[in-house]
């Protein structure tokens, strides 16, 4: 039996992490407790934050997702290896959701981004050389950081392209959409969020139960370096 997530779905805040993270110092959210499963997903971020402290726009029709995990009720002698294979198996489990929707074109680029690779047979039949400057766009971005004990899991998903261009760092990768890069019709930020909850839900148990020797092999082959 997998992980049951108790996610809150809110409108707009600064981010979902530090949303998250006050309900783990407070050890509860709007009065209700906050214990492992407990998330919070936003519709839109004004404030969110990334690696090394990089922000980005988050307009409506992403997935923009945090969850709090506590391995240690159950994994008691958690090392730093351990916390490090976790957000491997956390972006491989991210993975698995998304690719159902863009099979054979989405890779793992370390330490938790998803990235599409572009499809540069189209692009050479249309004669775009821009397509050969940078072969891959941004799907998603995941963070995994340990606050107070527990784990806090920032993820964050380009699912439906917005109405208005938004600016890109020229230093930051450029992003895509899954409505844009799949051919799946239908696309909806309820049922990739399910996807995504239950691959984790999944993937999570098993490396409570096993470590990360089930996922390895996987998680190499589906690497960008791999490709």
């Amino acid at each position: 039996m997998g992980i049951e997530f108790d996610i809150r779905h809110v409108e707009e805040v600064a981010s979902t992490n530090i949303e998250v993270k006050r309900a783990i110092d407070e050890k509860q959210y709007d009065g209700e407790p906050a214990k492992e499963g407990f998330g919070v997903c936003a519709k839109r971020q004004y404030a969110g934050v990334g690696r090394r402290g990089s922000t980005w726009q988050s307009p409506q029709g992403g997935i923009y997702l945090s969850l709090l995990l506590n391995p240690q009720e159950r994994k008691p002698l958690l090392t730093d290896d351990d916390l490090v294979s976790l957000s491997t198996v956390i972006a491989y489990a991210v993975y698995k959701a998304l690719s159902k929707y863009v099979p054979k074109r989405l890779a793992i680029k370390r330490p938790n981004d998803i990235v599409v690779f572009e499809d540069l047979a189209g692009k050479k039949a249309a004669n775009d050389k821009s397509a050969f400057k940078r072969p891959f766009k941004k799907l998603c971005g995941m963070m995994l950081e340990k606050h107070n004990g527990v784990i806090c899991v920032g993820i964050g998903i380009n699912v439906i392209s917005p109405a208005e261009a938004i600016d890109i760092p020229t230093d930051e990768y450029i992003p895509c959409f899954l409505d844009r890069e799949s051919k799946f019709a239908g696309i909806t930020v309820p049922g990739v969020l399910q996807s995504v909850l239950r691959e984790i839900s999944a993937c999570y148990e098993l490396w409570l139960a096993q470590g990360f020797a089930p996922f390895e092999r996987d998680t190499e082959e589906r690497s960008f370096e791999a490709r």
